[in-house]
């Protein structure tokens, strides 16, 4: 089973604000479980998600 990582873990992670990931779940950019009022989020989908926006060196 995959580990669910609350949004306030998610933001620390990537060092961004808990509402910039509010706002990728509103706009179905990244997959989300919700328990309860509770929001998590996928390790594999958070990984999958910075590797789609990764940007080869120049």
């Amino acid at each position: 089973m995959d580990t669910l990582l609350s949004l306030k873990t998610v933001a620390e992670r990537t060092e961004t604000s808990v509402a910039l990931w509010r706002k990728l779940i509103a706009r179905r950019e990244i997959a989300c479980a919700r328990i309860g009022r509770s929001v998590r989020i996928r390790q594999s989908d958070l990984e999958r998600f910075i590797g789609n926006r990764e940007r080869p060196a120049r």
